[in-house]
Formats: structure tokens, sequence, C-alpha cells
């Protein structure tokens, strides 16, 4: 460690004439001083009744604004990350676009690794919650997957996750509602929350009334609004164009109630659904904000990827877009019933980048009909409550982890502004926005091609 961050996290921080977005509330909190010790926030008030420790660094904040650090409640960690000096890249493109908390989707032991070290401070990334392996994909396809032969394993393989020390169960598509069932009862005698897709076999009603605790993707929402006499109810395979034209909009606002009464929280990722579904060209995908930090060749595979899938599965542009402006119909259908809503964004993956992500799935949300303060509450104090974590981050209060971003605009004007970042604080941290960017730069450089 070096001498000046010695300093930082031994005589703490002072953030002076701020104007503070607490994330509490509707309140917004003008010219105050919030100050920092170790890895929490140890007092906040007007700036001129704040007393402030001798030797504390103080960051002016006049005309900034202050608000909780991000959390991505959907990443991943790629399996050649799952070392710490690999995950540190990853890692730092989290923490230098401001997300201080992360759910990890696909857990495996080495990640809990990775969480440990985070938490002791050996690590530089965001705090780790982590998911188990999932269930409902084939035996060997993911490690850590066991095989179930009744719904009896299903039950038993939660109450592992809880032992081996996941903090949820994911689940995926592949599971009978029997195993679904007896999973989701291992997971409540665990004392786990249940994450995931909805199982075809299951649907978005039994999820609903089984409480999941919450849903990626907006999975399920789409079949859901085929009507129950519709003849593709019976298929197993159903084209997105047939599936298009049978849906009945009629039926959203009883799904977006039921789904706010079971209190199941969506975590949408609209941005990455729109790099996975798509029509678009190489060339317009390689255009994404962010690719500059992913490597040459990875970018020329997921380019390869993507001419084989147009050449497979070709889908009219209208359609695609008719699709997206669905999903984003039932995101708005979700605020306005009062439906929890979380952001994820399930990087890094196919054209979507760490950290960059999440700024772009906040300018989705906003396109979607949330408000700035509405997209904000999903990516800050709405993640905190889906993790069970708002007594520890989320929000910027005295005794809550000292995970901010000082910003140089108001982020409830637009909610772009969370870009427009003067530095992060990472559990009592802070890292000036010119360091963050000379270490960006560096990752830019390394990805580049060799000449």
């Amino acid at each position: 460690m070096s001498v000046l961050a010695s300093f930082i996290l031994l005589n703490g921080l002072a953030f002076t004439h701020v104007t503070v977005v607490p994330m509490d509330s509707d309140r917004v909190l003008g010219d105050q001083a919030v100050v920092v010790a170790g890895d929490r926030i140890v007092s906040m008030g007007p700036a001129d009744r704040v007393r402030l420790p001798a030797g504390v660094r103080r960051i002016d904040g006049a005309g900034r604004y202050l608000v909780p650090g991000l959390v991505d409640a959907h990443v991943h960690i790629p399996p050649e990350a799952s070392d710490e000096a690999a995950a540190a890249k990853e890692f730092l493109l989290f923490v230098a676009h401001g997300v201080t908390t992360a759910r990890v989707m696909i857990g495996q032991p080495e990640h809990l690794a990775l969480r440990a070290a985070i938490t002791r401070g050996a690590l530089l990334g965001p705090a780790l919650f982590v998911a188990s392996p999932p269930l409902g994909v084939k035996v060997g396809s993911l490690p850590g997957v066991p095989e179930i032969a009744s719904p009896e394993d299903a039950r038993r393989f939660a109450l592992q996750a809880k032992q081996a020390g996941y903090d949820g169960v994911k689940l995926l598509d592949g599971m009978s509602r029997a195993e679904y069932e007896a999973f989701v009862a291992g997971a409540r005698e665990a004392g786990l929350p249940v994450w995931g897709h909805v199982p075809d076999a299951v649907g978005l009603a039994r999820a609903l009334e089984l409480k999941q605790d919450s849903i990626e993707h907006l999975a399920g929402y789409l079949e859901a609004l085929i009507p129950d006499a519709s003849p593709l109810k019976k298929q197993e395979v159903v084209r997105l164009a047939d599936a298009m034209a049978a849906l009945d909009e009629d039926l959203l606002p009883g799904l977006a109630r039921a789904t706010r009464e079971a209190g199941v929280v969506s975590v949408p990722t609209l941005d990455f659904w729109r790099a996975l579904v798509n029509a678009e060209t190489p060339e317009e995908l390689g255009l994404r904000p962010g690719l500059e930090y992913v490597p040459a060749q990875q970018r020329a595979e997921w380019a390869e990827q993507q001419r084989k899938a147009r050449e497979r599965n070709p889908r009219p542009r209208e359609l695609v877009e008719r699709y997206h402006a669905l999903r984003a119909r039932i995101v708005r259908a979700l605020r306005d019933a009062g439906a929890p809503i979380a952001l994820g964004t399930d990087s890094p993956d196919v054209w979507n980048v760490a950290g960059v992500a999440a700024l772009e799935e906040l300018r989705r949300l906003g396109e979607a009909g949330l408000t700035p303060r509405e997209a904000l509450h999903a990516a800050t104090r709405g993640a905190a409550e889906l993790l069970g974590g708002e007594k520890e981050f989320g929000s910027v209060a005295p005794g809550l982890r000292a995970d901010l971003v000082l910003l140089e605009a108001d982020p409830l004007a637009d909610v772009r502004n969370l870009g427009r970042r003067a530095g992060v604080v990472v559990r009592g941290r802070w890292l000036p926005e010119p360091e963050l960017r000379e270490r960006l730069l560096a990752l830019a450089t390394e990805a580049k091609p060799s000449p």
C-alpha cells in the first residue's frame, strides 16, 4: 500500500459543501459535509455544523453531487478471470465506473475466494454476492452442476449451497415443475433467496405464487402475455414473430400487479438483451461503448459469432425493434404497478463490458419510462434491498459502508450524469477520476491488437 493510500485510510475523508442524493427517500441535501473513517460513513450534516476530524483529507464538493455506489445485480466472472490477478482487470472496470457492489449469478468455489479477498482488502473490487452454480442445465455444461434424478436431489442441492457459503441459489430454464418446487422449498429451508429464470415447465404465475426472489431478463412475461386459448401454448418451440403476433398486452397490468403483490424483484437486463437479440451487423455492434477495453481477439470472436448467428437465424429489424419496445413496456408496467426493479447487466458478455454496461442499463431504464431517480434507485437502494443489504450499502447515511460516487453534475436531472465522475470511494478508499482514467487507459492499451 502506498504512503498516500495509507494516509487516506487512517485519517479518513471529508466531502465538504457537497449536494448529497442519499437515496433513502426522495430528499436531496444541499451544502453537506460527509465524513468517512475506515470503511464507514461516520457523520453527515450541514457543512457549517459538522466538525471535521484533524488530519482528514478534504475533498471539495462544491457544485458536485454525492450518490451511493452503484449495485450491479447481475454479473458474471469469466473462467479466465477466476484468480485474483486476472479478476483485478474485470473488477477495475466495475469500480472505475462507479459499481461498488455486484451479484455474481453463476457462482463457483473460486468466486467465494475472490469475495473473501475483496472483503479483507487484498483485492480492489466491488463487494460480491455469489449465487450457487445453476440448476436447469445439463450436467457438465458448467462446473458444479449436479445430476438431478428426482425433486429431492434439487432440494438437497439448495441445502448444500448454503453449506458451501453461497449467498443465494440460481436456476435456469431446464427444470421440471416438481424439481423447481423442491428447489425453492430447499432454498427456503436453507434461508437462501432464489434467483434466476422462469422455467417453461413452471411459468410466470407459479413463480410469482412461490415468490421467487428475483426474475432475470423479464423471463416468463412474454409467454404469460400469450392467451391460454392460443395454440402456441401447446408448442415446445415458438418463433418470435408468432409470439409477438399472438400476445395480448391487456394482460400486462394484471401481471405487473401480481408481481408487486408477490414482492418479486425484476432485473430486466434491457441493454444486454439488445446485444443478444439483435438484427445488427458485427460492425454496428462493434460501436457499442466500452469495447476498447475488450481484447481484440475477443472482439473478433464475437463478430464471427454474430455473422454465423445472422446466417442461421436472420431477423427483420422491424420485428426486433417491436420486441425490445415490448420489453420496455413490460418494465414500464412493472414500474407503474409499484413492482420492485433492480439494475443488472449480465456483464461481461457478448458486446457488453463490465462497469460500462451499468451506465448503459441506466440509460435503457430511462428510455423505458423510469425517471432518473427511479433508475438510480434501481441501481442503489432497490438493488441493496434485493440483496438484503440496505442496512449496509445502497444509501448515503452514517453507519453505512463508504461506497460512494462523486459526480460533476446532477444525476436527477439526467441519469447519464452518472458517467460524469469526479471520483469513487470503495470501502473508504478514495479513487480520484484522473487515477481511474489512467488505469482504464492502461487496460485499453493492453487490449489493442499487436502490431
